[in-house]
Formats: structure tokens, C-alpha cells, sequence
């Protein structure tokens, strides 16, 4: 998995809020209108009951737990259906005090609440929605469904349009973070549709954690295998997924080739852990087994199964080509020499030729920007260090920028 960096971060964020904020805001004075009238205040002007009638029968289907006939919330027919809800239940305006207090709170900007839910950082997102509930004294499951009204992510449409527009426009992943397999990078086609482009995966599950279907270090551009195949609908958490928001693999698993020796060809890619199970970082790749693939709904090798993404027989083969092109350099120093070139730019022009012959980039930082990054340099890194004595002078300090330059 590669690090999502976001270059311009504040303007990262501050555009995202300019893009989503107002759309939000205006379905939160929605339901705050419509949770006002089931308790039974605000009844005076219905001029513009358009915007908010069927939010109010959502509001009172919600808590009568039954669906509700639309006609009911007709202008003519509006303060009736009020009424007689009122009093059949057992309700009284205080007991929707709390959901009204947390929209009241969203809504002022005095209090940055939706500003702190859209921009939250990546690892306080799991607990975010649980925070605001306690915060606010919200309870039951009828609250809790009341407000995500307007945290609907498949409903919500005009706000998920103007998310996916920010992400069309900032193209954060080329390729996909969570694999580096497949192009994420949003093109427009001439005819105004999208030519290419990614899906936005809920790292923490929208259903189970609605109040940050929204916010933007939750939504993760990536492929299709890997949202609508591998991940689907798992429940991500901290304890045993990686956010690529927050981190990439880097140096804690790197990729080996195991070479047949009769046919000196690539005949399995093996994800070598440099921590000991069960560390925290060794549970968000494998789970709450050290092996690949045995603990299947934890651990981001085994949701996206690398085990069998990276053992395909094309893989496989590309990999012996690169092991096969980077060895010829290394056991020819003539070559090697005139890969480094002038010393005072002997890192760039390794660097450069490393690119052109393996067809992926050479910084980490740069991984996510061509597919299979990560691979090609674990292998060439494993080759290159193993034979470190035998390198031409300087050529082991410019390998050995590995990992350490990502901050």
C-alpha cells in the first residue's frame, strides 16, 4: 500500500470545504426545520414546505418506525399529520432535544463541529461519530437515523456529486493506494463523461459510521478490485487496517522474489514483515494471524489480496525481466559507472535509468504516480544491497535512499 501525500494540504482542505460545506449546511437547516415541527414549534409558516416535507416524513417514518404515505405531508394535509402523530406518541419536544442540539451545533459556525467532522484527521476518524453522539447525549437508534438523513452518502446526491467533482479535480491517486495496481487518475473524455477514472472507497464503513460518510480523509480514491471485489462492505478499523491517509507500507513489509533455480525465473512473490506478531503494524497487514491470507477480513494484504494479485502469472514474469535487467547492471561496472555519470548529479542519473528500465518510480514519495513502484524497487533494493561490496563508489549511499525520505 502507498501513502496518500496531499502537497498543498491546507489548500487540500480548504478547498474541499469550499466545494461541500454549503451543500451540507443546507440539509442540516432542513432537518433542523423538520425536527422542529415533529416537536411541534416552527408550524407558522409553511410558504416553502417543499424543501423540507419529506425530510419531515422521514423524520416521524424514523420514529413510528413505519413508512409513512406521502400525501400526509401535503401542505393541505401537513399540520394534521402532525398533530395526530404528536398525540399518538409518546414523545415530548424534549426528547428530541438532543439530535436538535447536535444539527444546532453543526450548523453554527462558531463551534467549527462540521468543519472538525469534514477535516478530521485520518487517525481520530473511527471514533469521531461515537464522540459527537456522547457529546451530544444521543442514544437510540432513532437518533442516530434521524441525523444521518443528511449523512447519506447514496441519497445525498447533490453533496456526493460535488465530493466526486473535488477528487475528479485534485487527482491525489494516479494509481490505486491501497494496491498499486491500476490507474485511479480521473481523465475527462471529449464528450464531457469521465474516460477514466476511480471509485471512492468508506474506509471506515459508511453504515456503520455514518456522521463521516463526508469527510475527506475517509474517502479513499482507488480501483474497482480493490472497492467493489475485495473490500466490499468490510468493517475497517485502526486496530487492523492501514488508512493510506495516514501511512504506507514502506519498509514494514517489502516484497521478495524467490527465484526457481532450474529455470532462474520468478516462481512466487513472498511479503517478508520486519516486525514481530503481534505488533500493531504486523495486525494491519496480516490480521490476527502472522500468514498471508488465513485471517481474511483483517489485515490490508489479506483484503486485497496481494497474495494472489501479486502471484499472477504476468506478475511473475515482469518481475523476472526487471530481476534479470537489474542484474546485468550490477554485474557489469562499465555499465554501472555510466549509469552514475557525473557525481554531482550520480542520483539523478541512477535514478532516471533506474525508471526507464523497470517502468516505475524510484522515490517512494513518487510510488503512487506509476503502477507496481513498490514492487520493482523492493526487488531491486534486495538485489543491489545483497552485492553492496561490490558496487562502484557512491553507488550504496544513493540505494540506500530508501524509505527513510518519507516523513
Amino acid at each position: 500500500m502507498i501513502k496518500l501525500t496531499i502537497a498543498e494540504p491546507d489548500n487540500f482542505r480548504n478547498d474541499y470545504m469550499a466545494a461541500v460545506e454549503n451543500l451540507i449546511l443546507k440539509e442540516l437547516k432542513i432537518l433542523r426545520r423538520s425536527v422542529d415541527h415533529a416537536r411541534g414549534n416552527g408550524l407558522d409558516d409553511l410558504s416553502d414546505i417543499r424543501s423540507f416535507q419529506f425530510t419531515t416524513r422521514d423524520v416521524i417514518a424514523i420514529i413510528c418506525d413505519q413508512e409513512k404515505n406521502k400525501d400526509d405531508f401535503l401542505k393541505k394535509n401537513y399540520e394534521t399529520t402532525l398533530n395526530t402523530f404528536r398525540q399518538g406518541a409518546i414523545i415530548t419536544p424534549h426528547d428530541l432535544s438532543p439530535i436538535y442540539d447536535l444539527i444546532d451545533a453543526l450548523i453554527d459556525p462558531a463551534t467549527s463541529k462540521l468543519r472538525e467532522l469534514l477535516l478530521c484527521e485520518p487517525s481520530e476518524l473511527e471514533n469521531k461519530s461515537d464522540e459527537l453522539y456522547n457529546e451530544f447525549g444521543i442514544t437510540t437508534v432513532e437518533e442516530k437515523k434521524i441525523i444521518k438523513i443528511v449523512f447519506n452518502y447514496k441519497t445525498q446526491t447533490d453533496i456526493t456529486n460535488a465530493i466526486k467533482g473535488f477528487f475528479q479535480i485534485k487527482n491525489i491517486a494516479p494509481f490505486c493506494p491501497y494496491c498499486n495496481f491500476h490507474k485511479t487518475r480521473y481523465i475527462r473524455g471529449t464528450h464531457g463523461r469521465g474516460a477514466e477514472g476511480f471509485q471512492l472507497d468508506h474506509f471506515f464503513d459508511k453504515a456503520t459510521h455514518p456522521l463521516i460518510s463526508f469527510s475527506v480523509f475517509n474517502l479513499v480514491p482507488c480501483d474497482w478490485p480493490c472497492n467493489g471485489t475485495n473490500k466490499l462492505s468490510t468493517d475497517f478499523s485502526d486496530e487492523y487496517h492501514l488508512n493510506p491517509y495516514t501511512d504506507g507500507f514502506n519498509q514494514t513489509m517489502v516484497f521478495k522474489a524467490k527465484i526457481d533455480p532450474t529455470e532462474l525465473t520468478v516462481s512466487k512473490i513472498l511479503f517478508k514483515i520486519n516486525e514481530n506478531f503481534p505488533s500493531d503494524r504486523y495486525k494491519q497487514l496480516t490480521g490476527n494471524d502472522p500468514s498471508v491470507d488465513v485471517d481474511t477480513l483483517h489485515g490490508n494484504l489479506n483484503v486485497f489480496q496481494f497474495n494472489s494479485r501479486y502471484n499472477d502469472v504476468d506478475i511473475l514474469e515482469r518481475a523476472g525481466y526487471v530481476i534479470e535487467n537489474l542484474n546485468h547492471t550490477i554485474n557489469n561496472h562499465r555499465i554501472f559507472k555510466e549509469v552514475l555519470g557525473d557525481t554531482a548529479d550520480s542520483y539523478t542519473n541512477y535514478k532516471n535509468w533506474y525508471q526507464r528500465n523497470t517502468a516505475g518510480r524510484f522515490d517512494p514519495l513518487e510510488f503512487i504516480h506509476l503502477p507496481l513502484s513498490k514492487l520493482w524497487r523492493d526487488l531491486h533494493d534486495d538485489i543491489y544491497l545483497k552485492k553492496a561490496t561490490e558496487l562502484p563508489e557512491g553507488a550504496k549511499d544513493i540505494i540506500n535512499r530508501h524509505y527513510t525520505v518519507i516523513p
